[in-house]
């Protein structure tokens, strides 16, 4: 096996001590690598936050073709933006004479993980300007930081986009839900959600943690019903809704009742008595203990 596939094992396991260990021991042995090796070693780098060995992995094939391979200095645009430095990444997409869509999306998401949304949504412009177009990834990334900013014009904005290009995604339509639910405009999120003509449980768990997040208990008890209804599971993600509003649900008769439906069906009873134990409800943790007393009969 060569050294390239090695590096790459590990890299692709998440073993950065040992991908760098081969890396070392490979230019020891005076061997050059080529674009698939400093992929893999700078992924490995990348994931583990490594910038000072990313930074002299860099300085290594500076001035050389490798760093203006296209793919590999993406993977270092990407290796600077997941160790924290962001003039870096943006130095190195400047070096990059013909980006790829895979570089403009690194450098959007680049620019979105940190917060910069105009600058995000300037390059997202550009890269449509040029006729490349954005992956997934890079508008649900900027998606992700306008509900986060409060950035209410320019996510519509997106939303304009991505009707007027007319881009059908689940994944997509699932961050404008979250996002109009961010931005205080509940009925704007149902909205999307009733556009979807078949729901799958990612687009349930969002309206779902859109219905608890403001307390429309009603709406939330029928979304738990019609998912069952329609032979779905609700997962992890259902109930981490539920139980970060915890709280606000017991006070509710609706939430109660949604509680107390989950707890029929036989999810998470452990967790919700403990639950309650911390909201200081304990007459209510009593009060499903006997229930799972009862149904364990």
């Amino acid at each position: 096996m060569s050294w390239t596939a090695l590096i790459s094992v590990c890299a692709h396991h998440g073993d950065e001590k040992k991908s760098h260990h081969l890396y070392k021991q490979m230019h020891q042995e005076g061997v050059l690598g080529d674009n698939v090796t400093y992929v893999s070693i700078l992924n490995a780098f990348s994931c583990g936050g490594n910038l000072l060995e990313g930074k002299l992995t860099h300085a290594s094939i500076a001035g050389t073709p490798l760093e203006s391979d296209v793919v590999v200095a993406t993977c270092l645009l990407n290796m600077y933006s997941n160790c924290g430095n962001l003039e870096c990444s943006r130095s190195m997409f400047n070096m990059i004479q013909e980006p790829n869509g895979y570089s403009w999306n690194s450098m959007i998401a680049a620019y979105a993980r940190h917060g910069h949304i105009h600058e995000a949504l300037h390059l997202f412009l550009q890269m449509h300007e040029r006729g490349k177009t954005p992956h997934e990834l890079a508008i649900i990334n900027v998606l992700y930081v306008c509900g986060n900013q409060g950035a209410e014009e320019l996510g519509k904005q997106i939303h304009s986009y991505i009707v007027m290009n007319v881009i059908e995604s689940d994944i997509v339509h699932t961050a404008l839900i979250i996002l109009y639910s961010k931005f205080g405009l509940v009925y704007d999120a149902y909205y999307m959600f009733d556009l979807f003509y078949e729901k799958t449980m990612v687009i349930w768990n969002a309206v779902f943690s859109v219905q608890v997040s403001n307390r429309h208990w009603k709406h939330a008890f029928q979304s738990f019903e019609q998912i069952q209804q329609e032979g779905l599971i609700p997962d992890k993600e259902t109930f981490s809704s539920i139980l970060s509003e915890l709280p606000k649900l017991t006070a509710s008769s609706f939430g109660k009742i949604i509680l107390a439906r989950i707890s029929f069906c036989g999810f998470m009873r452990p967790g919700l008595i403990n639950l309650y134990g911390k909201c200081y409800n304990l007459r209510d943790a009593n009060n499903l203990f006997d229930v799972i007393i009862f149904c364990g009969k």
